[in-house]
């Protein structure tokens, strides 16, 4: 993780826990599942200041067949590596001003980060990872962001189609 990602705010700590009560409630021996009125309530809110956070705009709509190409590929040249775990996983889509590109947050329960920054490197993409800012399962969940052009996006396809 870079030192010059931005820090959540207490308040954002705090309503991750409050999303982590919400999510446990089903550990208690009543038997009460998750509160999931309060885990809808909470994530949108997070998710929000994350996205200001990182000057994101979260794309609300299901997501159209080149979001999804930009995923495929992704898992695709992942794979090629080698590499079997399925890291793109509660994916939201993003797009930010002046960026020509797709933009992938993905908050999974494990996540080969060495992998992902060879990767990278290797094919000029931006992988950031903000495990701090995750607001799906706070403490149990990682997030990255991944940052692909439609120039990496048409190498990318060259090489997985």
């Amino acid at each position: 993780m870079s030192s010059d990602l931005p820090k959540p705010s207490q308040n954002y700590k705090a309503l991750q826990q409050q999303l982590l009560e919400a999510i446990a409630v089903r550990k208690f021996p009543d038997g009460k599942h998750s509160d999931w009125n309060e885990i809808h309530r909470l994530r949108p809110i997070l998710q929000k200041e994350f996205a200001e956070a990182f000057s994101l705009k979260i794309v609300k709509q299901y997501p159209g067949n080149r979001r999804r190409e930009a995923l495929r590929l992704l898992q695709q040249a992942l794979s090629a590596e080698g590499h079997g775990w399925h890291d793109f996983d509660h994916v939201d889509h993003a797009t930010r001003p002046g960026f020509d590109g797709e933009i992938l947050i993905s908050q999974p329960y494990g996540v080969a980060t060495e992998i992902h920054q060879r990767m990278a490197a290797k094919l000029g993409y931006t992988f950031t990872q903000a495990d701090e800012w995750t607001y799906y399962y706070p403490g149990k969940s990682h997030l990255f962001i991944t940052e692909v052009t439609r120039e990496i996006i048409r190498k990318l396809r060259k090489a997985h189609n």
